[in-house]
């Protein structure tokens, strides 16, 4: 398993937030853990070609890169802070959240 590039060990790992075992397939605990429950992905089950949406502006975007950096290190290369980001701020964003490069898509049919 793979979460947004970096391989996942098959062991139990601790939350990133506390000190509790992650939800298997996500970097959280149950309580921190942002795994949907009602037949949702998780970032981990987010692949390049699936359309997604953006949940600050409420529009469909497609996924051309998965990156291997996470939002921390993304930032830190850019020169740019995807976690002050006014969207990503109001999201709760955390320094170790995956990255994807994404495209605005017109309409679904």
């Amino acid at each position: 398993m793979t979460d947004g590039g970096r391989d996942l060990p098959e062991t139990n790992r601790e939350c990133v937030r506390c000190d509790s075992d992650a939800v298997p397939g996500s970097r959280h605990c149950g309580e921190h853990s942002r795994l949907v429950t009602d037949g949702g992905v998780s970032e981990g089950d987010i692949r390049v070609g699936d359309v997604c949406l953006d949940l600050s502006q409420g529009r469909p975007v497609q996924v051309v890169e998965a990156l291997t950096q996470n939002a921390a290190e993304w930032s830190n290369n850019n020169g740019y802070d995807l976690l002050s980001n006014y969207a990503n701020e109001r999201l709760e964003a955390e320094p170790s959240d995956a990255v994807f490069e994404c495209v605005y898509v017109g309409s679904i049919q």
